[in-house]
């Protein structure tokens, strides 16, 4: 009989576990400033790759190419995904509204410079000197080198 109330009592208890505790409210976990900016800058450099090898395969199909050719096929793509990926993480706590206004400017440099690509390639008026200082401001390095 002892028995059979510590099974009921152990399982009970698994029970409880595996279900939550009957709770359905999901835990929100943010990244620490430190682990944002690791994270964020491992997808920043990992678009800055792609958009290089992206370019080179662009090049190799198209020879006589101009530079400004080259933002939309092969530069804008890994930006919308970096931007994508960015979301996906999370601002830390503390860090929204500048995480917020980084992301928001960079995304309408991405749309600025698919309407007109050879605004990337300006020394003045690039779309993506905003969300490069923004990027630059909060402690990015590669996130805030975008073209």
């Amino acid at each position: 009989m002892k028995l059979l109330l510590i099974a009921a009592a152990l399982s009970a208890t698994l029970l409880m576990a595996v279900s939550g505790c009957g709770g359905s409210e999901a835990v929100e976990v943010h990244l620490s400033k430190k682990q944002f900016l690791k994270k964020s800058e491992e997808v920043c450099s990992e678009a800055e790759n792609e958009q290089f090898e992206g370019a080179g395969q662009y090049m190799e199909k198209h020879p006589n190419a101009k530079e400004e050719d080259l933002v939309v096929p092969a530069g804008l793509p890994p930006i919308e995904k970096e931007i994508k990926k960015l979301k996906a993480l999370g601002p830390p706590k503390g860090g929204e509204a500048e995480i917020e206004a980084f992301i928001k400017a960079l995304e309408a440099a991405a749309e600025a410079a698919k309407e007109d690509p050879k605004v990337v390639l300006a020394s003045q008026g690039n779309p993506f000197e905003k969300p490069d200082k923004l990027a630059s401001e909060y402690g990015f390095s590669v996130c805030a080198n975008n073209p």
